[in-house]
């Protein structure tokens, strides 16, 4: 059927309208619309948005049946099924024809017009390619909604960014979507995030084109006729449509999203564009607030967690007792130095009042008082308290409120509690040291004013032994005089030893090698009383950087006790081990144990053996182990011993050559 062509018929078909008028109705909808004779499909008028998506003129529409534009659709009319599926808010899906011969998804809708129901307004509505969201319509695609919640799943601004263009450029069928630069300051903005034929856009813009062209949404066409950046590639590759939307973060503008339309169709309606680009924009602003605060908690928790650690760690290894009080001056937590202070652990005294545990520090209620309105006290003087045990002792105590500086809100008051005896017995440790330094050098004088007095003495007695004649009856008298002042002699000498600080030389030494020397001096009395003597050194010891002498009388004067105490006995056994060991700061040393089955050391005696002139025997001087243990420690070495029940084992301990 031919379309009317002279204005009596167009009348007699549509009363007192005209074809143009027609036309013009249609064209108030912006949506793609026919109208076609329901008796045998002919399209009688189209509106200009379906002569857009057609590619035909409306002349050449009103030549056509409508079945010429979608295959099959004659189906549908003789369905009544169908039928009324088409003609209710669901619609039909189907493809239409462009001149181009190009496929397009459609979704079609119908209604009756006119008397009779003779004529159909039919409804366009293309599909976006790979969806089922309708341009034009509020139809919700949410397998792409689900994609685009992946992108506040993931770690980065960027790899967000690329999941919403990815998502976009599908959810649009467009050529390209591009973002630019949504997170930073700098005056071009680069590309971050594309998807499509990005090649089209270039790689960067200047922060004063994202001002001045697309700090508002921007669609199109139509175009202006001074094409901004963007609009004129959008022209030159004839693209269905351009829409920027810009992208603001704490209501700064930061960056912009750019979405091209797929290229060689007709210019579709505009709300579907627009409403997507808006929503790709609140996605993406969503997911960079979102990462950024992400960021932010994760540097505040990590530099707490490090606060906190810094703060345990001084917690625990420093020397004052620290009480954390709660603001109702309950115990909320303390250090160890406090459990060794007070006596008390720390689950005991948990929740607990302040006065339950610091007992006898009456002055201290005034000063957390103090505390409570933000006052600290550095220092609260020495007061008594009480330990655990019901001993008293001098302490010194600090309060430290820990204050909100924004809300003025005390926190927490920190008890920093000084164990002032510790303090007390060092001092009257050091007076102890002066007087021994002291009577030390007063003895050294002493020694060394007698001497020569004593010297002359013997020398008086050999030669009055000289004079007088042998068998003289006093002889035995001489003799013992000559004998007091030999012991005698030797007293001083031992005295000028210990007083005097050692000055040879210090030279390699070869300790298993020493201390078999000694021994061999030691094996013709020791095979003489019985005793039997065994040495082991493991292999590739270590050498000793010290003096040489000096450690050869530490040795000798140890040998030489064992020895005697052995005598006593009538034998025993004497044995060394020397080993190769590491001490606690990680250094070399040699371990040297001297063990011997001996009387061993009465336990009244045991707190005294180091001291100067402290022996059990009758006629020591009590400075062997005295002058072996200065000895010791002037090498940074030490020396202890341990009872045994038959003996006893003296442990020298002294850092090898390469840590001395």
């Amino acid at each position: 059927m031919v379309f009317p062509s002279t204005d009596i018929q167009q009348r007699a078909l549509f009363g007192n309208l005209s074809l143009d008028e027609i036309s013009q109705i249609l064209d108030v909808t912006e949506t793609p619309s026919l109208l076609v004779s329901s008796q045998d499909g002919q399209i009688r008028a189209g509106n200009l948005t379906m002569v857009e998506l057609s590619g035909y003129t409306r002349e050449e529409l009103g030549k056509f049946k409508v079945q010429r534009l979608f295959p099959g659709i004659e189906d549908i009319w003789e369905n009544e099924t169908e039928r009324l599926k088409l003609q209710s808010k669901a619609g039909i899906y189907g493809t239409l024809i462009t001149r181009r011969k190009r496929a397009v998804k459609v979704r079609l809708e119908s209604r009756k017009i006119g008397n009779q129901a003779r004529f159909v307004l039919l409804e366009i509505t293309p599909l976006l390619e790979n969806s089922h969201l309708a341009i034009g319509k509020d139809t919700i695609n949410l397998e792409a909604c689900f994609q685009l919640t992946r992108a506040f799943s993931q770690t980065s601004v960027e790899s967000a960014l690329e999941v919403l263009v990815q998502t976009g450029q599908k959810l649009l069928g467009a050529k390209a979507v591009v973002v630019y630069n949504a997170f930073s300051n700098h005056p071009v903005l680069k590309k971050v995030a594309s998807a499509g034929e990005d090649k089209l856009l270039p790689d960067s813009i200047s922060n004063s084109d994202l001002v001045t062209y697309y700090k508002e949404l921007v669609y199109g066409p139509p175009y202006p006729s001074l094409l901004p950046p963007f609009q004129k590639i959008a022209v030159e590759n004839r693209v269905s449509f351009f829409v920027s939307a810009p992208l603001r973060v704490e209501k700064k503008l930061m960056g912009v999203i750019v979405i091209l339309g797929a290229s060689g169709t007709a210019s579709l309606e505009r709300k579907a564009p627009l409403l997507h680009a808006k929503f790709l924009a609140a996605a993406a602003e969503a997911a960079i607030n979102n990462l950024s605060q992400i960021k932010n908690l994760r540097e505040e928790l990590n530099k707490g967690r490090a606060e906190n650690l810094v703060e345990r760690q001084l917690s625990k290894h420093i020397q004052e007792g620290v009480i954390y009080l709660k603001p109702d001056l309950t115990i909320e937590k303390v250090n160890q130095a406090t459990e060794l202070i007070l006596g008390y652990v720390e689950d005991e005294i948990l929740n607990h009042p302040f006065d339950d545990v610091l007992i006898g520090a009456n002055r201290l209620d005034y000063c957390l008082n103090e505390a409570l309105e933000g006052i600290h006290t550095p220092r609260l003087g020495n007061i008594k308290l009480h330990r655990r045990d019901g001993s008293v002792f001098s302490a010194n105590i600090k309060v430290i409120p820990v204050v909100n500086h924004q809300t003025g809100q005390v926190l927490r008051i920190l008890l920093f509690v000084s164990d002032m005896s510790k303090e007390e017995q060092n001092r009257l440790q050091n007076q102890h040291l002066e007087r021994r330094a002291l009577v030390g050098d007063m003895n050294a004088i002493f020694a060394h004013e007698i001497k020569n007095p004593i010297n002359n003495i013997i020398t008086g007695i050999q030669l009055l032994e000289q004079i007088l004649p042998e068998g003289f009856s006093d002889e035995k008298i001489i003799k013992g005089l000559h004998e007091d002042s030999k012991r005698l002699t030797h007293i001083i000498d031992t005295i000028l030893n210990y007083s005097r600080s050692q000055s040879s030389e210090k030279t390699n030494i070869d300790m298993p090698a020493l201390v078999k020397q000694i021994l061999t001096r030691w094996r013709p009395r020791m095979k003489r009383v019985g005793i039997k003597y065994h040495i082991k050194a493991d292999s590739k010891l270590p050498l000793i950087f010290g003096e040489r002498r000096a450690l050869e009388q530490v040795f000798t004067n140890l040998i030489t006790n064992a020895v005697q105490s052995m005598e006593k006995n009538k034998g025993g056994v004497l044995a060394i081990h020397m080993k190769s060991i590491q001490t606690l700061g990680k250094k070399q040393a040699i371990k040297i144990d001297i063990l011997d089955t001996g009387a061993g050391i009465p336990e009244s005696a045991r707190e005294h053996i180091f001291e100067p002139f402290f022996t059990t025997k009758t006629e020591g001087t009590g400075l062997g182990l005295s002058i072996s243990k200065q000895i010791i420690t002037k090498h940074k070495g030490s020396i202890t011993f341990t009872h045994l029940p038959d003996g006893i084992v003296f442990h020298i301990i002294l850092p090898a050559k390469n840590e001395a």
